[in-house]
């Protein structure tokens, strides 16, 4: 889900969205949803160990046995899918978007995205808004096809509504005459 705050999205996704790992403890969990809650803060191993109140030797040899990756990994991986929603859902410009999620530059941010995908951010976010207009004008589509078969059995119906009221005025006017 999205949330608007006075016209302005942001990334925050519910607690109850964020998925830990099968065999991950109460501590790393908690670490991950911080993660996932402070994508658009200046965020480092320090602040997540303070977050669980455990030195930061124990929480990345902790962190890294249960879900297989460093905090710092974990990191980035969140900001590029909060980044990933914004280039898909937003007007942001690339400055905007690497500002709000906390990188250090734009070209740090391009960098960073381009290793993750593999492609640029504005290549991901043509590919995207050309699947998404994909999507609409099918929508659309189907909407106006909807529309020209309500449209069709309509007129076939008044047809046969016309049909029935000549057939019986005619009968009417036979009887009569």
């Amino acid at each position: 889900r999205w949330w608007f705050v006075t016209g302005v999205q942001t990334c925050a996704l519910p607690i109850s969205q964020v998925k830990a790992p099968r065999n991950a403890s109460k501590e790393i969990y908690a670490c991950m949803q911080y993660i996932q809650n402070h994508t658009n803060c200046q965020i480092g191993i320090d602040d997540v160990a303070g977050f669980i109140g455990k030195s930061r030797t124990y929480v990345t040899k902790k962190f890294r046995q249960e879900t297989g990756e460093s905090i710092t990994d974990f990191i980035i991986k969140s900001k590029i899918r909060d980044a990933k929603r914004l280039l898909r859902y937003s007007n942001r410009s690339l400055s905007e978007i690497s500002t709000h999620l906390c990188f250090s530059s734009q070209a740090y941010f391009q960098t960073v995205f381009k290793k993750s995908t593999g492609m640029t951010p504005n290549e991901y976010r043509n590919v995207h808004n050309e699947k998404w207009l994909e999507l609409e004008e099918n929508r659309n589509f189907k909407g106006k096809m909807r529309f020209l078969a309500v449209n069709q059995k309509l007129q076939k119906i008044i047809k046969m509504q016309c049909r029935t009221r000549r057939t019986a005025s005619s009968s009417n006017r036979r009887s009569i005459g």
